[in-house]
């Protein structure tokens, strides 16, 4: 157990590799700008689109539908990018690891949802692309919720992460929140707002942890190293 501890104290001070993780937390904020710049194009362009009414998976369908692919896209690779960013400089415990699991599921959630387009409210037939969109959009939020939720439990013994444990609780709890409303409400007339609120929460919380992960790898602050929660 003490050579692969020493072994990884030694990956964790590597100059190298420190630069590569703090690019990977670049990487996830600039995913997540991406994605806000595209929704915010893509609305621009069709006027008639009513963003209060309608979810955001809706731009990627009809006129300029393609601007939304690669924005889904982005996201996925900014899920992807946070765990290569964060894995480093967190402690290994139980709930940071399954963390990290779930913020690579979200990021494939993302690319399904790219490649399957949803339908558009109010539509009278189903279609396959349809349901498998709405499947993995709910995998994905799902996912990103229960790994913010981990995270912020284990912030509370990370020294490197401590401080931003009150914000990562905060936005956790309003994008939780904002779940379950829109759950309850199911396809109300506001289902777009809710859901611009919600993604914009978390997504806040991925471009932060991404900036706190590259600050963290640039500093090259060795992290402790445990197998357990508290």
């Amino acid at each position: 157990m003490r050579p692969f501890r020493e072994v990884r104290a030694a990956l964790r001070t590597n100059p190298l590799l420190a630069w590569a993780t703090a690019l990977c937390g670049v990487l996830a904020v600039l995913g997540v700008l991406y994605f806000f710049a595209a929704v915010s194009v893509a609305e621009a362009l069709r006027p008639m689109y009513d963003p209060v009414t309608r979810t955001i998976s809706e731009l990627a369908v009809g006129r300029n539908g393609w601007l939304q692919v690669p924005a889904f896209v982005a996201l996925g690779l900014s899920f992807w990018a946070l765990p290569a960013g964060m894995w480093r400089r967190v402690r290994a415990t139980l709930f940071s690891r399954l963390g990290l699991i779930l913020l690579l599921v979200a990021g494939a959630s993302s690319f399904v949802a790219a490649a399957f387009p949803t339908d558009l409210r109010g539509a009278v037939v189903a279609t396959a692309s349809g349901d498998v969109h709405e499947a993995a959009a709910s995998v994905g939020y799902a996912c990103l919720i229960t790994a913010m939720l981990l995270f912020s439990w284990h912030f509370r013994r990370d020294d490197s992460w401590r401080h931003f444990r009150p914000v990562s609780t905060g936005l956790t709890l309003v994008g939780l929140g904002i779940l379950i409303g829109m759950a309850v409400t199911g396809n109300s007339d506001v289902a777009g707002l809710l859901q611009r609120t919600m993604a914009a929460t978390l997504l806040v919380w991925v471009a932060l942890a991404g900036v706190q992960a590259g600050r963290l790898s640039l500093a090259a602050r060795p992290a402790r190293v445990t197998d357990r929660d508290d």
